[in-house]
C-alpha cells in the first residue's frame, strides 16, 4: 500500500525579471517526500516557454535538503534547456551546498554563494583563503621560471 504523500501547498515561488533572468524561491523541505509534488508543479508552472537567460535559485527558505532536492535543481535545469553556466544558487547553508557539489550538472563551475556566518573573524579568514587560493599556481609558475632558466644558464 502506497503511502500517501503529504501536500505542499507552497513548495516554491516564481519570479521573472525584465533580463529575462528567471527566480525560483523554495520553501521548506526539498527532499525524498517532496520532491514528486515538487518536481510536478514545476513542470506545470514553467510548462512550454522560452529559455530564460539564467536562473537564480534561492535556498533562503528552505529546512531541509537532500539528494532528491538535488535531482529537482538538475530538472530544473532541464525543463528550461539551461546549462549550468546560467545557474546561481544563493543562500545556501553549508549542509546543502555538500549536497549539492555531488551533482555532476555536465559543466564544471555553478556560481554557489552560501550564506555568510555573521562572526566578523570567520569573514576575514574565508576571504583571505579565497584571495589566496589561486597564489599556489602562482608559486609553482615562478618556480618553474627560475629552474628554467637555471638550467638554460648552465648550457647556452
Amino acid at each position: 500500500m502506497k503511502a500517501a504523500l503529504p501536500s505542499h501547498p507552497r513548495l516554491f515561488e516564481i519570479r521573472e525579471d525584465a533580463d529575462g533572468i528567471l527566480a525560483v524561491m523554495f520553501y521548506g523541505q526539498i527532499d525524498i517526500t517532496t520532491a514528486p509534488a515538487l518536481l510536478k508543479q514545476l513542470y506545470a508552472s514553467l510548462g512550454p516557454r522560452k529559455s530564460p537567460s539564467g536562473v537564480v535559485v534561492d535556498f533562503k527558505h528552505v529546512s531541509r535538503f537532500d539528494d532528491y532536492g538535488a535531482m529537482v535543481v538538475l530538472q530544473l535545469l532541464r525543463i528550461l534547456k539551461l546549462s549550468q553556466k546560467q545557474l546561481d544558487i544563493v543562500n545556501i547553508s553549508p549542509d546543502h551546498q555538500k549536497t549539492i557539489s555531488l551533482v555532476d550538472f555536465g559543466q564544471p563551475d555553478c556560481r554557489i554563494k552560501s550564506r555568510r556566518s555573521q562572526n566578523l573573524i570567520i569573514q576575514l579568514g574565508e576571504s583571505t583563503i579565497d584571495i589566496l587560493r589561486g597564489g599556489g599556481f602562482f608559486v609553482e609558475f615562478i618556480g618553474a621560471m627560475v629552474v628554467s632558466i637555471g638550467r638554460v644558464m648552465k648550457r647556452p
